[in-house]
């Protein structure tokens, strides 16, 4: 069994039916048994290497059967009977490496023929000249744009083959390959693209593979791969050296580093090797060399003296070397920074009262000294002259002391400068110095009250704290009597009294204001007069509200906030009556401190406004208040609307804007299947609208549809009724019967009556104009010249395409008429008779392989559609030869010139013929010689010496005879029969013996 995968994809090959064998031993009066056609002499089929399939026609008059085939092939059907069958066998790719040839044998089953058919196949291959993979390796400047010679791959193969970039291989876009693919024996040429300027060679690793095409995909240029088994295929090594530019051996970047105390005696070397001279394209200033340009040598990289910067300092060389382009390498230098960094005591702050030592680092290169010392500030020591650049990084330890304690209410600041004495050979000005900000806290004397303190409600005796922060101790110096403190001295640092009213407010109609006194001992012990005023006030009595936004509350919220109302009471209070549609946050009070309560309301579903008393009571003076909450109605507008005569191909959106409390949400209940809205639910905006788009798909159906949509307020629940009609769709499927000539022109017209799309799907030889269309519209239907002998006709549909609405149209066509029937006429040579022939023709029709001796005469070469025939005259020429002549005139129908009448003319030949060719008479012979003369037309007769005497002149002939001769030698003379028309004329010898 042929292995299925490799006969799938072989390459396949239709062979023509060209050939006939036929069988030696069927006798030449019988059908022959079998006959089988084939494409290739000798019966001899040669199959491509890669295998694929092919095809014979055996056509025979009993059962017969393949007996025979080759391992390697395989065949669809094996056996066949009377009649026609064709046969289809299967190659495989010829796997053997050896060229095979094998009998296909087809028999009867019977035992009665058997037939040979050899079967040939070559094996694939793909052979390289250098009989192995390749490697090739180009210079850096060898390319396709420079003019070097392309390396050459020569290859000699019967199959087609690719070239690709093997798995995991470098670039091969870098490489220029002449092509990709082919077919049979080329050669590949192959060059860089370009120069190699990198600091890297160039790699490729690509394969040549045999291929055939893959029958599955149908593409041009889909191929698989030949089985290994079968041909070889080749891996090509390819790589183009970069351009030699080193650094230090390498093409990478260099990097050169120097520390912040290295000079211009400190350097670096590096080795430059280059194919090309070089010069230094760009250096930073900082950096000294001993070249700036050359080819190959050391160059000494050094900076110019120590970095006077803090911050690091960078730059890059730059190498150019002048090749065909410009090459580049970099040499990345840098320097560390001047290090002159303090630590130990970040922001230099003391407490006001901080007089102890505390130390500092300053980490420096050189040497350094402290500038702008404040006269409050003790540091020591304020400068280092023994440091120098030379010496390295030493780290000193200053001590930062405060004089003495900070009194003032505000802080000390200072700004000192840490600076260098010794500064670097390269600067001309110090970058580096250190400003660094010195604070003395000031001396803190605060007092943090309760804020009820400043209005304690009328009826209050409760204690609030007071927090007093002090840098020392204090006291209190004055009280009023109507305020209890619960400490009237304290020492350093943050305390917290408690302050309140020892009675409520005796008088209801004004405020009352009491003042305490704080006083700093450290202060007054120095004879300084510092202190802080507490001030406290008890509220007058108050029993009020407002409530703004009770006033608007709207009908809908998703979430509602709490709506306030604000209440100033001295006294216990409690709510003692409020809308159920509202909730508060609380219900009571005790009057310390003005509240705000908070009524959070439900949703009002309702079409009108709603509103309710909220009344509060001061439980102490038995008091009453009360405000009105209103809520706005909700709005939903319910009415109902009807889109009518929707279009059957509607396209176009339809809107519904509708008023509904602002935010309020909504949803459809129900909506028909044929109607998309563009959402399906949501909220009416802020502004208290709603806009809803629906779209109706097209209406199929042969009647008029009617949706509703229900859309519904799912807060008040209230629907809103939508309603769509949608016109009926319209088709007329009444059958059409058109019927055309056989050389018809005319275009018959078909009014489309349809609301959507519709398309014809008609025969070949049928014209339809348009073939779809959208809508109601004139169709145009015409037809392709029949040129055969039979009618025609066809049937078919006009097609709804919405709906699958057929429309049915039915097309007949009359026949070709032309009369094939032969005629034949005989004339004779000088035959001036007219013969009359008939011509019946549909359409144009042109006498072919008429001879120049016969005259045709017709009054139209074409035809009539309504089968009238022609009469043509025909008439010959004279024929003065003495050939007969005949000829086949052929009447052709120029529109289908398979259609022929052949009309067959003969002549005679004109006849010139007499009885004697010669004659012979005495020396005085009197006999005369009779000549029998048979012409096609009239004839005379002359004698060409006077000796000779022709007499009896007749239509039928004459007579010869001659004079005495009176002489010893024989004499000869002629006598001409001639026809004067043609021409022809016979020759008479007369001869006459001499006296003796």
């Amino acid at each position: 069994m042929i292995d299925s995968k490799v006969m799938r994809y072989g390459a396949r090959i239709l062979l023509a039916v060209v050939l006939s064998i036929v069988v030696a031993s069927c006798s030449k009066n019988r059908m022959s048994p079998v006959t089988i056609n084939s494409a290739l002499s000798e019966n001899n089929f040669e199959i491509p290497p890669t295998g694929g399939s092919f095809s014979i026609v055996c056509t025979a008059d009993k059962e017969w059967s393949v007996t025979q085939i080759p391992a390697w092939m395989n065949v669809d059907n094996p056996h066949g009977g009377e009649g026609t069958t064709v046969l289809r066998f299967m190659a495989e790719c010829n796997q053997t490496r050896v060229d095979r040839v094998s009998d296909i044998v087809i028999s009867a089953d019977d035992g009665s023929f058997s037939r040979k058919i050899v079967a040939s196949q070559t094996y694939p291959y793909l052979r390289l000249a250098s009989s192995g993979d390749i490697e090739k390796e180009f210079d850096y400047n060898e390319d396709s744009c420079s003019g070097s010679i392309p390396f050459e791959i020569p290859i000699e193969s019967n199959v087609d083959w690719i070239v690709r970039e093997k798995t995991g291989s470098s670039d091969l876009s870098r490489f220029k390959v002449s092509a990709f693919k082919g077919e049979h024996d080329d050669t590949l040429e192959i060059l860089p693209r370009g120069h190699n300027f990198g600091t890297s060679p160039y790699t490729a690793l690509c394969e040549i593979v045999p291929v055939m095409r893959d029958p599955d995909t149908g593409a041009e240029d889909a191929f698989i791969d030949i089985p290994d088994e079968a041909a070889d295929s080749y891996t090509v090594y390819l790589s183009q050296d970069n351009f030699l530019f080193l650094l230090n051996g390498s093409p990478d970047e260099f990097q050169v580093k120097f520390s912040e105390l290295d000079n211009m005696e400190s350097s670096v070397d590096v080795t430059v090797e280059s194919e090309c001279p070089w010069a230094v394209a760009d250096a930073p200033d900082w950096v000294r060399m001993n070249y700036d340009a050359g080819q190959m040598l050391t160059l000494s990289i050094s900076p110019d003296g120590v970095n006077p910067m803090s911050e690091v300092r960078s730059g890059v060389i730059v190498l150019r070397a002048d090749a065909e382009e410009p090459v580049e390498r970099e040499i990345n230098v840098s320097q560390n920074g001047y290090l002159f960094e303090l630590s130990g005591f970040q922001e230099l702050s003391f407490a006001c009262d901080d007089t102890t030592r505390h130390i500092v680092t300053l980490s420096t290169t050189g040497g350094w000294e402290i500038l702008d010392v404040p006269d409050w500030l003790e540091m020591d020591p304020v400068s280092c002259l023994q440091t120098t650049p030379e010496s390295g990084i030493t780290d000193h330890e200053i001590s930062v002391r405060m004089k003495d304690e900070n009194l003032d209410f505000e802080p000390r600041i200072s700004e000192i400068v840490f600076s260098r004495i010794e500064k670097p050979y390269n600067v001309s000005e110090d970058p580096l110095d250190i400003k660094q900000a010195v604070v003395h806290d000031a001396f803190m004397f605060d007092l943090e009250p309760s804020p009820v303190l400043s209005r304690i409600p009328t009826f209050n005796t409760l204690a609030y704290p007071v927090v007093v922060r002090c840098s020392g101790g204090w006291e209190i110096e004055s009280l009023s009597d109507w305020v209890s403190v619960s400490e009237m001295s304290g020492e350093k640092g943050e305390n917290t009294l408690m302050v309140s009213a020892l009675t409520a407010n005796p008088d209801l109609e004004s405020d009352r204001i009491a003042s305490v006194e704080f006083v700093s001992l450290r202060h007054k012990a120095l004879g300084i007069d510092a202190r802080r005023t507490l001030e406290i006030t008890q509220r007058q009595y108050v029993f009020e509200i407002s409530a703004p936004e009770l006033e608007e509350i709207p009908a809908y919220k998703t979430e509602f906030p709490g709506y306030a109302a604000n209440l100033q009471c001295s006294a216990e209070w409690e709510l003692l009556e409020w809308p159920d549609w509202l909730t508060p946050d609380i219900v009571s009070g005790d009057g310390m401190e003005d509240v705000d309560i908070m009524f959070t309301p439900n949703n009002n579903t309702s079409l009108s406004p709603r509103s309710g008393v909220v009344r509060l009571k001061d439980v102490y003076m038995e008091k009453e208040i009360s405000v009105t909450a209103v809520q706005d109605a909700f709005v939903f507008d319910a009415s109902d609307r009807v889109f009518r005569d929707i279009p059957v191909m509607n396209d176009v959106s339809y809107q519904v804007q509708f008023d509904m409390t602002a935010e309020a949400p909504w949803k459809l209940t129900s909506y028909p299947s044929w109607i998309m809205p563009a959402v399906t639910e949501g909220h009416a905006s802020a502004s208290g609208t709603v806009l809803v788009s629906f779209l109706p798909e097209p209406n199929p159906e042969e009647r008029q549809r009617t949706g509703v949509i229900i859309l519904e307020s799912t807060v008040s629940g209230t629907d809103k009724r939508i309603e769509f009609i949608q016109n009926p769709y319209e088709f007329d499927d009444s059958r059409v019967d058109l019927h055309f000539t056989e050389l018809s022109d005319i275009s018959e017209r078909i009014e489309v009556e349809c609301s959507g799309p519709w398309t014809v799907d008609a025969p070949s030889w049928v014209i339809v104009n348009p073939s779809r269309g959208t809508g109601s519209q004139n169709v145009y239907v015409s037809v392709d010249h029949n040129t055969v002998l039979q009618s025609r006709e066809a049937s078919f549909t006009l097609l709804s395409t919405l709906n699958g609405l057929t429309r049915e149209i039915n097309i007949e066509q009359d026949p070709y008429e032309f009369d094939m029937s032969a005629e034949s006429f005989e004339f004779t040579a000088l035959d001036n008779e007219k013969v009359e022939f008939d011509v019946l023709c549909s359409g144009s029709w042109k006498a072919e392989r008429v001879p120049s001796w016969v005259s045709l005469v017709a009054s139209d070469y074409g035809g009539s559609e309504d089968g009238e025939t022609e009469a043509v005259s025909l008439s010959v020429s004279d024929n003065l030869t003495e050939s007969n002549r005949e000829a086949v005139i052929v009447v052709r129908s120029e529109d289908n010139r398979s259609l022929v009448k052949n009309i067959s003319v003969s002549q005679e030949r004109f006849v010139m013929d007499v009885s004697v060719s010669s004659c012979e008479f005495r020396a005085n012979d009197k006999k005369s010689v009779s000549v029998s003369v048979t012409c096609s037309d009239d004839w005379t007769v002359s004698a060409a010496d006077s000796w000779v005497n022709v007499t009896g002149i007749t239509g039928l002939g004459f007579r010869i005879s001659v004079d005495e001769n009176r002489q010893e030698t024989e004499r000869s003379s002629t006598v001409i029969v001639k026809n004067a028309r043609s021409g022809i004329s016979k020759a008479i010898r007369v001869v006459q013996e001499g006296v003796e």
